[in-house]
């Protein structure tokens, strides 16, 4: 990523950033804090010295000296009038260690004109003060916090540069860890400068009534600025780089119920974990510019009433901002987040993407997309509203040229929509597509009795087919995406019978004697299930083997592979035993129709068996039998039914 502008390698700026040209910042107009807070007559006690040899003094005597700047600066406070009740100030010139925490009252101006240095202490800290300044500090070293302020009302802290290597730059919060919380109330900061913090740069937890000209971070393990439950906040300029870079931390962070009425001027974030980050019902957000460069993500989740007025977001590793809600009762869902007049661009994910589950009722309106690498916005919700955008990439420097993404959606029925670009329906079902992007460019259809030009079609088709949009966006570009409808419909079954182990015959409907055993074995042989039911039969095998006795009907149900069902009845007639052999020769009934056609045995019907009738046409084995032999259907058997059965061959 290339940047106008340098900055050194230890964190601090040396030029001006490309972020900084491309916006006015409160400060640049006078600041929200000012002077406002310090004392205003001549201070009561000055520090002076250095190198481990200190001079305190106050009205013209001098009340410490020592070699410990820690001793010198608490005798400097400890030199202002008991009962005050407004601020005095101690002015501290000396520059050096300090080794122990120096504890400020209240009605205190602590105005710090050397550079420290620190480790392993909090070096400043308040608990339930009032009207206390602290200012001009220069601060370095490995600390726990450099500042820590709690259960206090009436705080300016202002002109404050840390370079440390560990901690907590500047907390400010109710003592919420302690058993006797209570809310800190107006504080101001001016202008904040933190490099190089372990965790947050300024962090503050349970604030009402808070505001700030100008925090800039550099190199963080936290967020540059982070509000926890703090209410009634009023900040010129966030500008973060590097705030936990590849984490989850952000330049500016709102959380843990904070809000609502929180205003911010402009956030700058660049190379942060995320640029901003909104989490945990925090609501009553607004931030009227943004300059978001280079972050992992810019993420609003669990959270109500949060706005970005304008500003650009740009070379995201994720989308350029998500609207989310967690799958979580702790917090409610995130709705009313309105994202409008931003210039949103060159990000890996969407421009804008909202995901649920329960995020609702959101709004995208008046931004600029361009190039965002899965497309320019993606929505959860149909109460969230998309308009007015433009995904034009012509102004964009190095803009257009990416085919747009286009999302896959479709719905059956009528029912819910599906993020897919297959289905299977059976026959007689309506498919509806509706792919993403829902706004500008244009569309084309081609698929099977398809030719349209809106983005959502519907289509009823009675075989597998694939249908094919086109989508080309404002610049030109243009990408496609098949949709495939896979119809279901039921298998055609044929069915095939054999009786005693015989040849296989195509027929639903077969006779047999008792004691006869018929196989049913229907097509197709392969995919697919099958279930049957009949008279003493469940299985699920394709082929089924009956031995019944008396005459029944046999059901097979077969379901695909695409979940259609088709039944077939096979009917098996039982009648009385055959007749008896003929010259040592049992007779056959070749075509099921219960007469034996086949004196002869051999399976079929020839003149051969026409002579055997003819010659045995008294015989027992023929009369005893004479259903069997009544080819003409007069009850008896004589030379008529051989003569009919002549007429046969």
């Amino acid at each position: 990523m290339v940047h106008e502008g340098t900055h050194q390698t230890d964190g601090a700026p040396t030029g001006r950033t490309r972020r900084e040209a491309l916006g006015t910042i409160a400060a640049a107009a006078g600041g929200l804090v000012g002077v406002a807070g310090t004392a205003s007559a001549a201070p009561v006690a000055t520090v002076t010295g250095s190198g481990g040899s200190y001079e305190t003094t106050s009205g013209g005597s001098t009340v410490h000296t020592g070699g410990d700047l820690a001793e010198a600066i608490r005798a400097g406070i400890d030199a202002l009038p008991d009962g005050r009740s407004s601020r005095e100030e101690v002015l501290v010139e000396a520059s050096g260690d300090i080794s122990e925490q120096i504890f400020v009252p209240s009605y205190t101006d602590l105005n710090l004109q050397g550079s420290y240095y620190a480790s392993g202490i909090i070096p400043f800290y308040a608990d339930q003060v009032e009207s206390i300044t602290i200012r001009n500090l220069t601060l370095e070293g490995d600390v726990s916090m450099g500042m820590r302020i709690r259960r206090a009302d009436d705080v300016v802290v202002d002109g404050i540069t840390m370079e440390i290597s560990s901690g907590i730059g500047i907390r400010i919060d109710d003592a919420y860890n302690d058993a006797t919380p209570e809310r800190t109330t107006d504080v101001r900061i001016g202008t904040v400068e933190i490099s190089g913090a372990g965790h947050h740069s300024v962090e503050t937890y349970g604030v009402t009534g808070f505001t700030a000209d100008t925090v800039r971070t550099w190199d963080s393990g936290g967020c540059g600025l982070l509000l926890n439950n703090t209410d009634d906040a009023e900040v010129g300029l966030v500008d973060a780089t590097r705030a936990n870079e590849g984490g989850g931390y952000a330049g500016f962070r709102c959380a843990n119920d904070a809000g609502p009425n929180i205003h911010v001027e402009r956030v700058e974030a660049v190379d942060c974990g995320r640029g901003i980050f909104t989490v945990s019902n925090s609501g009553g957000i607004t931030i009227d510019e943004v300059y978001l460069e280079g972050n992992s993500g810019n993420l609003i989740q669990d959270s109500r009433d949060v706005t970005i007025r304008s500003g650009e977001i740009t070379e995201t590793g994720s989308s350029g901002v998500r609207i989310d809600s967690r799958n979580d009762d702790r917090h409610p869902h995130t709705r009313n987040v309105t994202i409008t007049g931003c210039d949103i661009n060159n990000n890996a994910g969407y421009g804008v993407r909202e995901t649920g589950p329960d995020t609702e009722s959101n709004r995208i309106e008046g931004n600029g997309f361009c190039s965002n690498g899965d497309g320019a916005v993606e929505t959860y919700a149909d109460s969230t509203v998309v308009t007015g955008n433009t995904y034009d990439c012509s102004g964009v420097p190095g803009g257009g040229g990416v085919p747009p993404a286009i999302d896959p959606y479709l719905r059956v029925d009528g029912g819910e929509w599906q993020e897919t670009a297959t289905v299977s329906i059976d026959a007689g079902q309506t498919v509806e597509f509706g792919p993403h992007p829902t706004e500008g460019g244009s569309w084309s259809w081609e698929g099977p009795g398809v030719a349209a030009d809106t983005r959502a079609i519907e289509v009823s088709p009675t075989e597998t087919s694939t249908y094919t949009a086109t989508y080309t966006d404002s610049s030109g570009e243009s990408s496609t995406q098949e949709f495939t409808v896979e119809v279901c419909s039921p298998s055609t079954l044929t069915p095939y019978v054999r009786v005693d182990g015989g040849e296989w015959r195509e027929t639903a409907s077969v006779s047999i004697d008792a004691g006869q055993t018929v196989e049913i074995g229907p097509h197709p042989t392969e995919g697919g299930s099958w279930a049957w039911d009949g008279p003493g039969v469940s299985s699920d095998t394709r082929e089924l083997t009956v031995s019944p006795t008396e005459t029944g009907t046999f059901t097979a149900t077969h379901t695909n592979a695409c979940g259609a069902t088709a039944t077939l009845d096979v009917r098996v007639t039982v009648g009385p035993a055959g007749p008896a052999a003929i010259d040592g020769t049992v007779p056959t009934d070749p075509n099921g129709d219960a007469l034996y056609e086949d004196l002869s045995g051999d399976g079929t019907l020839n003149f051969p068996d026409v002579n055997t009738l003819f010659q045995h046409t008294d015989d027992p084995a023929v009369q005893d039998h004479v259903s069997a032999y009544d080819f003409t259907g007069d009850g008896l058997v004589d030379q008529q039914d051989v003569l009919a059965l002549f007429e046969m061959v």
